[in-house]
């Protein structure tokens, strides 16, 4: 029964680890390439299609490009991505980001882009891109350098939510209409 348990177990577990990760870096985000060999460019396109419906609120709105079973790209804006402690407030900002999706038979590169940060309370567009988080002046100090760290790792857990998202809904097969 244990062995049977440990067998039922084990995929849950090596499940996350297949799902590719971003990372934020100065100047681009890395691309992160899913493979699933069952899916036709058609059929992932299909599914990608289906998650921007299903994810945004408005997905004809987010919906910025498209050629269709070749490339898709969507705007999003994600409130309270990051925040930091400035002069004693904590101050939160969102983020308005891009996300591209190319198609090939078996895969599909997804690619994230930070297009502009906003202070959340107001919507004041900020003048910094995410640049400033490995800018030598700004982390001359440790407090700064911290404060960067851990926006570099909210915005990394915002955009690996979002890839998390969309790999799991890529796994789940096409339901047929039979009910």
């Amino acid at each position: 029964m244990k062995k049977l348990l440990l067998l039922l177990i084990i995929p849950f577990l090596s499940f996350g680890q297949d799902t590719p990760q971003f990372q934020l870096q100065p100047g681009a985000i890395d691309k992160i390439v899913i493979s699933i060999d069952s899916l036709s460019a058609e059929k992932m396109y299909e599914k990608v299609m289906n998650w921007v419906k299903e994810t945004y609120k408005n997905p004809t709105k987010v919906i910025m490009s498209e050629i269709k079973n070749e490339k898709l790209r969507i705007n999003g804006y994600e409130k309270k991505a990051f925040g930091w402690t400035m002069m004693g407030t904590y101050i939160n900002y969102d983020i308005d980001y891009s996300l591209e999706f190319e198609f090939k038979e078996g895969r599909v590169r997804v690619s994230y882009f930070p297009n502009q940060f906003y202070v959340s309370s107001d919507g004041t567009k900020c003048t910094f891109t995410h640049n400033l988080f490995w800018d030598e002046k700004t982390r001359k100090k440790k407090k700064q350098r911290e404060r960067c760290d851990k926006a570099i790792n909210d915005i990394n857990q915002h955009m690996n939510r979002l890839v998390s998202s969309f790999y799991n809904y890529l796994q789940v097969p096409i339901q047929e209409d039979n009910w």
